[in-house]
This record gives C-alpha cells, sequence and structure tokens, in this order.
C-alpha cells in the first residue's frame, strides 16, 4: 500500500521503522520486525501493532494460511475487502520466502482463509492459576475494595497474585492503586501481546503494573473510546496467558448489564463471589444477578459460586441469613462494616486495610475469606478477646514503656 491518508478501514503492514509507520494511522497498522521488547514497549498505545512475521499478522486478522490443492476460499460476508486483500498478499508473501530458501516443495497453491472466529494460537500453556471473579449487577456493594484487600493478603502470604480490573468504563482498582500516573500498560495493551511469547514470564510482566505488596495490576482501559477493543477474545487470551504465570487471579468486574468479555471472565473463573449488602437495593441487585448469571445455560455454574455479604453491621435492614435466603443462595461469608480502617488507608497514601500494621475486622475478615480459598492457610494472629481484654493490654504496654523510661532515667542520673 502506497504512503497516502489511509482510513480506518484500511490494513498496512510494513518493516520500516515505528516512527514510519505511525504514518500510515488511522489505518490498521502492524509493524513486522524481529522480536524485541524494547520495540513492543515503545509501541505500546501508539496505534501500532508490532509482529514478529507475517503469520502473526495473519494470526491478529483471523487470517489462517494454509497448503491446499484447491482454489482459495471466498471471504465471508462480514469481512472487510480489505483483509482478504491482505490475506492475498500474506499468500504471495508466503510463496516467494518458501520459493527463495531453496526447499523443494511439491507445486502446491498456498491459499488463506478468513476465519471470523479463529482458532487460538498460543502454544500449549498449562493452567497454574485460580481464577477469581468479584461480581455484582449493583454497583458501589464494595467489589473493588474485596478485590484489591483480597489480592494483596494472598500476595503477601507468598502467592503470585495478579490482579484485573476488568471495570472497563470506571476503573476504580486502576485509579485507586495508582492515583498520581497511570501505568503505561492496560487491558488495551494486550491487543499486541506477542503470542509466541506467551511462555515467557518476564514478557508476561512487561505487560502489567507493578503493585501493592509486589503483587502484579492488569489496569482498565485509560479512555472511555478504547473500550470496544478489550472483547471476549481478547479476555480469554488474556486470563488463559496469566493463568499459567500466577497461583491467583483476581477479577474486579464492573457492575451493570453484561458484556461480551464479562461473561468471558465470569466462565472462566473457578470461584465467584457474589456481592451483596444488607439492603434492600442491593437485596433486589442480587435477586436479578442470580437470575442472569447464575444457572444452566448462564456464565456460571451454581457450584462455583459463593454468596458474601459485605458491610454487615448491628443495625443493619436485614440480617445476613435474610439476604442470602431472599437472594436464593447459601451464604458463604459475612464481611462487617468497617469504614475506619478503609478511610485509615485511603489517608495514607492510597495504602489498603490489610497492609497496614494496624488490625482491624475488615483486615481479619478478607484474611478469613482467603483462609477458604488457600489449603493450610495462616493469617497474622489477632489480639484475642473483647474490648476490655484489648484495653488492660492498651494499658498494660503503656505501664511497660514508662517503667523502661523511668530505669533510662534512673541510669543517667547515676
Amino acid at each position: 500500500m502506497e504512503r497516502g491518508t489511509p482510513g480506518q478501514d484500511d490494513v498496512v503492514i510494513t518493516d520500516e521503522s515505528l516512527e514510519a509507520a505511525r504514518m500510515y494511522l488511522p489505518a490498521r497498522v502492524f509493524l513486522v520486525n524481529p522480536p524485541s521488547l524494547a520495540l513492543w514497549r515503545a509501541a505500546t498505545g501508539s496505534g501500532v501493532t508490532v509482529a514478529g512475521s507475517t503469520v502473526a499478522v495473519a494470526s491478529k486478522l483471523g487470517v489462517r494460511i494454509r497448503r491446499t490443492k484447491g482454489p482459495a476460499p471466498q471471504p465471508g460476508r462480514n469481512v472487510r475487502s480489505t483483509r482478504a486483500e491482505v490475506a492475498k498478499e500474506i499468500a504471495k508473501e508466503e510463496k516467494s520466502e518458501t520459493a527463495t530458501e531453496g526447499v523443494q516443495e511439491p507445486d502446491i497453491p498456498i491459499s488463506c482463509e478468513i476465519n471470523e472466529a479463529p482458532e487460538s494460537n498460543l502454544p500449549d500453556l498449562t493452567k497454574r492459576a485460580t481464577i477469581i471473579a468479584v461480581y455484582s449487577l449493583k454497583g458501589g456493594v464494595g467489589k473493588t475494595t474485596l478485590s484489591m484487600n483480597l489480592a494483596a493478603v494472598l500476595r503477601r502470604h507468598g502467592h503470585a497474585v495478579c490482579l484485573v480490573d476488568l471495570d472497563i468504563k470506571t476503573g476504580s482498582a486502576t485509579s485507586y492503586l495508582f492515583p498520581n500516573s497511570r501505568p503505561a500498560v492496560d487491558i488495551v495493551s494486550w491487543d499486541e501481546f506477542p503470542l509466541e511469547k506467551a511462555s515467557d514470564k518476564l514478557a508476561v510482566e512487561s505487560f502489567l503494573a507493578s503493585g501493592p505488596a509486589g503483587m502484579h495490576v492488569l489496569p482498565s482501559p485509560e479512555a472511555s473510546y478504547q473500550v470496544n477493543v478489550v472483547t471476549n477474545r481478547l479476555m480469554g487470551m488474556a486470563l488463559d496467558i496469566l493463568s499459567a504465570h500466577f497461583d491467583y487471579i483476581v477479577v474486579d468486574m464492573a457492575g451493570g448489564a453484561l458484556e461480551h468479555r464479562e461473561r468471558k471472565a465470569l466462565s472462566m473463573a473457578d470461584v465467584v463471589f457474589l456481592l451483596a449488602t444488607p439492603d434492600e437495593m442491593s437485596i433486589s441487585g442480587a435477586v436479578r444477578t442470580v437470575d442472569q448469571v447464575v444457572g444452566p445455560g448462564k456464565p456460571v455454574d451454581p457450584s462455583r459460586v459463593r454468596f458474601i455479604v459485605n458491610r454487615d453491621r448491628p443495625r443493619a435492614p436485614r440480617r445476613p441469613e435474610e439476604v442470602a435466603r431472599m437472594a436464593g443462595l447459601e451464604l458463604s461469608f459475612v464481611i462487617p462494616e468497617d469504614g475506619q480502617a478503609i478511610d485509615e488507608a485511603a489517608f495514607l497514601q492510597h495504602t489498603l486495610p490489610v497492609l497496614l500494621k494496624k488490625n482491624s475486622l475488615l483486615k481479619e475478615s478478607i484474611e478469613n475469606l482467603a483462609g477458604t480459598l488457600v489449603p493450610g492457610f495462616n493469617a497474622a494472629p489477632h489480639p484475642k478477646g473483647g474490648l476490655l481484654s484489648r484495653l488492660r493490654s492498651f494499658f498494660k504496654k503503656l505501664i511497660r514503656k514508662g517503667e523502661k523510661r523511668s530505669e533510662k532515667s534512673l541510669a543517667h542520673a547515676g
């Protein structure tokens, strides 16, 4: 394709420099160059997709190159003509490359087939991770708080953890964890991930951000116009690759109507935490969540559901057991309301309550919840007893400090 003013429907394949490739935008531009992490990082977010070969380009376009004795199949009805033209050009290029290698092969023409739903081109990956999705149709029930703190607890106890911010439109976890400057990578970047590097841990981590306690984070898109890039196929590919490198993947889901990407994440999750708070609006949302998400022909099998009542308090309109009964689910866990711990953590440079040295109801609850997921999980010790025993412990420490100060004063005087 000659340089000019290509449109958004055009496809450009070039082996020029990254700067030259950008001149073809807003077309869909593929830069074919030898594999280089530096190049992939430089191209991230530029609109140019880096590919190691024309075969990789074919995979991105949904074009399958094959050898056949028959004529080239016709593209499907929904395939743009530009993609069909690119398919033919790739086939010609592959044929010419084979001829120049000096390899004697039968005289069999090479054709291209357009696949609207191409098969996965991932290498053979062994699933390692437990995928945990945190979801509710109703927003504001504490999905993000639970997701971030659960990921941090799992990481703090020695597990390899990745937090995926799939709240595409609001990106609450991303905004909280990176309040000052957004990471250079996000979910959209995975549209350019080199599939041949799927088994390379360093390559995978280069497409992730570093979060609290050493966990990794896959942030949400930076701009709303990028939302459509995150398809169910992209979501599935990212989770498949991450599953080979981490022990636990915690997915913070968006509230509201289910899109294809959310359905894909829910269907791939090993455990789905459905959240509700003990109020009428949230209970209604929990009922709708169950109707739309759980059951035969729906994304989530009932055996994978764990129903959690969040922000329980003594004067709540409904008791947790009653909330579960109204939602038609078995109660799995209760998390008490602890606004003070959340506020303190947010005030201290946007840290997380479970990472504070100070013990809290929320911290203890999240650690206990992690214990239901991890065999042999040992939570940090907490003070036992009620308010009176805690006060006694406080005054004992105060007296000990006073005694030590007195000893130091006497020693100094002597």
